[in-house]
């Protein structure tokens, strides 16, 4: 049996290459229960390898020459291949583990089997170990991925319930009202007419950009929606090799939490200021500082509550980010002024035309690089994204988590990649970088510790903010 494969979710085997692997990643540091028997990891790449692979985890793509693009069920799934037991040699240092991310991150997944790979890390320092996952970002988003993620963890610690995200039933998908258990002509009138609304929508949603970017600046602190092909080209836009640079920092939820009362903004609007702050702080230190706000592509999810349906349901808002110089609460201020026109552009579309928004931008700027074409600015010069896993402990069967980080891909020409995901009174930052441009992320990620230092020293003084949108 075989279903088609989604535009957006196709977009992503097509744009694969050596360069440029499709899959995203996460890292989770776990400690063992007290008293775990030596060989204790062993047993649990055992117990996983026994464990079946259930739809999405046991498809693979098949995209002929002529003919539909579709999934197809594996036939044998290799399990030795899918969950790998590694080991960091003596003394298992964080920057060890961050080492062999980068090599494993580089790697493609093998297309002959389902797109999924678990590696098992032991020998951490102070008895912990790692897994780290790599899902091809054709089967999962950053929401459906965390949700399967999520119910593979327990509330407390249990030895016999150990699951595994590629061996849990997948739910069903949320179908619109529009589209059940109606004729197949009324469906297909239905569908066209979504399609028309959504051509309308993203006809008058890049008139409106093209009016925007022709029309002289209007009032220097107003709100500016997101911007499409007018990033300037920095380091971050260079052409990829086939490595990759990896780091992480954690900040508490509770210091975002001030930082956000104190100053105004959401929790995103927060991170968005910490990263741009530490990036042109970065480049600065290298000699290229950025001459204009740096733009920020923002995923926006579209699901409906509960959905975690195996396939891709995101678009994107385009940020213009502080300006050069700009003090810690003026530049969130204005982060948080950005951010907050762009999503009401994004909130004017149909789901169907902020669907469509996204597939035409990736396969623009993809389509650009595939034919060696620098004519089109970059849609960006980084992303950022945040999930939400667990605001209480979790365990992998007994082992506690005690870190999650996100190891995002990197692609559409933009090469750094910085997600965070809420777990525990914590936000743990994954910094994914293409090596050729930012080939040192630890010194990235403590510029931007040091950006979040800042902004927690503005919160405790008075500011001026600007003027906000309605």
């Amino acid at each position: 049996m075989s279903r088609g494969i989604p535009p957006l979710d196709l977009m992503f085997l097509l744009a694969e290459r050596v360069t440029q692997p499709s899959h995203v990643g996460a890292l989770m540091i776990l400690a063992s229960p007290r008293g775990a028997p030596r060989d204790y990891v062993a047993r649990l790449v055992a117990r996983y390898r026994a464990i079946e692979p259930k739809p999405p985890f046991n498809l693979v793509p098949v995209i002929p020459v002529v003919g539909r693009p579709t999934w197809r069920e594996a036939a044998e799934p290799d399990m030795r291949y899918h969950v790998r037991h590694l080991a960091l040699p003596v003394p298992g240092r964080e920057a060890q583990l961050w080492e062999l991310v980068e090599e494993l991150h580089a790697v493609p997944l093998d297309r002959e089997q389902p797109l999924f790979r678990i590696q098992f890390i032991e020998g951490l320092a102070g008895g912990r170990f790692a897994l780290y996952s790599q899902i091809h970002h054709a089967i999962i988003d950053g929401v459906s991925g965390l949700a399967r993620t999520a119910a593979a963890f327990n509330d407390a610690p249990s030895a016999r319930d150990l699951r595994a995200i590629y061996g849990l039933d997948s739910p069903p998908g949320k179908r619109r009202a529009s589209t059940v258990k109606r004729h197949p002509l009324l469906r297909a009138v239905s569908g066209g007419r979504q399609q028309a609304r959504a051509l309308g929508d993203l006809t008058a949603f890049a008139l409106h950009r093209l009016g925007g970017l022709l029309r002289p600046a209007a009032e220097e602190d107003a709100p500016q929606g997101s911007r499409l092909f007018s990033s300037a080209r920095l380091p971050t836009n260079r052409p990829f090799s086939a490595r990759r640079s990896f780091a992480s920092f954690t900040v508490t939820a509770a210091d975002v939490e001030r930082i956000r009362k104190a100053l105004g903004g959401t929790m995103n609007d927060v991170a968005m200021a910490i990263v741009d702050a530490g990036l042109s702080r970065y480049l600065a230190a290298r000699g290229s500082p950025p001459s204009q706000p740096i733009v920020c592509m923002c995923p926006v999810n579209l699901r409906d509550k509960g959905d975690a349906e195996a396939t891709i349901k995101v678009s994107a808002v385009f940020v213009a980010m502080g300006r050069p110089g700009e003090s810690a609460a003026r530049r969130l201020a204005r982060i948080s002024n950005n951010s907050a026109a762009a999503k009401a552009e994004m909130r004017g579309l149909s789901p169907d035309a902020a669907l469509d928004l996204a597939v035409a931008l990736y396969a623009a700027q993809e389509g650009a690089i595939a034919l060696g074409v620098n004519a089109l600015p970059p849609t960006a010069n980084l992303v950022l994204s945040n999930t939400r896993f667990s605001d209480r402990p979790a365990w992998l069967g007994d082992a506690r988590l005690k870190a999650f980080y996100p190891v995002s891909m990197i692609g559409g020409g933009i090469g750094l990649n910085v997600t965070f995901v809420s777990y525990d009174g914590r936000l743990d930052f994954g910094l994914v970088a293409n090596q050729a441009a930012i080939p040192d992320t630890e010194k990235l990620a403590r510029d931007c510790q040091r950006a979040f230092a800042d902004l927690l020293r503005a919160s405790s003084r008075p500011v001026t903010r600007l003027r906000r949108t309605r």
